[in-house]
């Protein structure tokens, strides 16, 4: 018979609790689950610190610095996405009373790597659109009426008849 919990809706103080109970319980799991993702990221970033170090004394540019800097970023971003996603399966074996194995974690992340980095990348595309359309928002509905950013009155007269379509008044 399993231990799993009861899935039922949960109180915000409830979520917390049972957040650091499986964190306490399992600190150790997690901490290497992370460090041994954060490690290769870790050993790039001080590469280039150093690198960028000995190409600062010469007071020269070099591409090479930059495309290991590139290296540091994607190689960041991969390792954060393997991070989340073996952190993901070791707490929900943990909370639904699984053994929690971090080598099982990590494998899990590998597999399914692609899809957390496929969802990042859709996450970050959804949070652009929606300030691109913060921006339409305010131009449509504010801009060189009750506040200007620019001067003139153009963006008005380009926005004027669907300032009125939509119910903003501009006069």
């Amino acid at each position: 018979m399993s231990s799993a919990p009861v899935l039922r809706p949960l109180g915000v103080g409830e979520i917390l609790d049972v957040a650091l109970a499986v964190y306490r319980r399992h600190a150790f799991a997690l901490w290497r689950v992370v460090a041994v993702v954060v490690a290769l990221p870790a050993a790039l970033n001080g590469a280039l610190a150093v690198a960028a170090r000995q190409v600062g004394d010469r007071k020269q540019n070099s591409g090479s610095l930059l495309l290991l800097e590139l290296l540091v970023i994607v190689v960041s971003l991969v390792a954060t996405s393997l991070a989340t996603a073996a952190a993901y399966r070791l707490v929900a074996d943990a909370y639904l009373g699984r053994p929690v194995d971090p080598d099982a974690s990590l494998r899990f992340g590998l597999r399914r790597l692609a899809s957390v980095i496929w969802v990042s990348i859709l996450f970050g595309l959804g949070l652009f659109a929606g300030l691109l359309l913060l921006v339409a928002l305010y131009f449509l509905s504010t801009e060189q009426g009750a506040t200007s950013l620019l001067s003139g009155t153009a963006v008005h007269e380009w926005l004027h008849d669907g300032r009125h379509l939509l119910g903003f008044p501009c006069h």
